[in-house]
């Protein structure tokens, strides 16, 4: 995942960084991806999803390896996202925030950079019945829930489209930090992520970034 954000280079353009979800067992790969991390020109960001999300549940041999790995993988110049399922906004808002305080609670000696919440839905859903505007509260409602664990985490939502609403990334109403707007590869992508980002329907809203 490619994506553009507020620092810029010294040519005034903004800068590329990379998100990477870490989604294998912790090994000797997270090595290659800490060295990368801390020897690459872009800035990296690692999403790490024990237990498709859901820590609670997961076994205990599972945590020790994952609590053994992450002090390394937290060492190093990469930013770390913590999984979360969210079905399509359709997902019981109390398992998402127990997902949330199970990551919180049982990895407390590694400092999150944020939360990924994975299949989320932005506009009217025919599949569900539900509308934008209730997407919308959904998403809110958990950005507010997080924002009171630490204001500083960011919260980003893979929708996997170019956001046209708006009031997702509105300051003071917003239910996201950050927004996968494509879920392609990056040789696919018809323009660069910054235009994604900055497109009619973004325009001035950095934190949209492309997959």
């Amino acid at each position: 995942i490619t994506f553009t954000h507020h620092s810029y280079s010294q040519t005034g353009k903004q800068q590329m960084s990379v998100m990477i979800p870490l989604y294998i067992y912790p090994s000797s790969t997270w090595d290659t991806i800490i060295n990368t991390a801390n020897n690459a020109d872009v800035e990296i960001h690692t999403i790490i999803n024990v237990n498709s999300g859901v820590v609670s549940s997961a076994l205990n041999h599972d945590i020790v390896e994952y609590k053994n790995w992450l002090p390394n993988l937290n060492s190093s110049n990469a930013k770390i996202y913590a999984y979360v399922d969210t079905d399509n906004g359709m997902r019981d808002p109390a398992l998402v925030e127990m997902d949330i305080n199970a990551y919180i609670d049982t990895f407390s000696n590694i400092q999150f950079h944020g939360f990924f919440f994975d299949q989320a839905k932005s506009g009217t859903s025919s599949s569900t019945g539900r509308s934008a505007s209730e997407n919308y509260q959904y998403y809110r409602n958990i950005y507010q829930y997080v924002k009171s664990k630490n204001d500083s985490y960011k919260v980003v939502l893979n929708t996997g489209v170019v956001l046209k609403d708006q009031k997702f990334l509105y300051a003071g109403q917003e239910a996201a930090d950050i927004i996968v707007s494509a879920e392609k590869c990056y040789t696919d992508l018809s323009t660069e992520p910054e235009d994604i980002a900055n497109s009619n329907n973004n325009k001035g809203n950095p934190y949209q970034f492309a997959a």
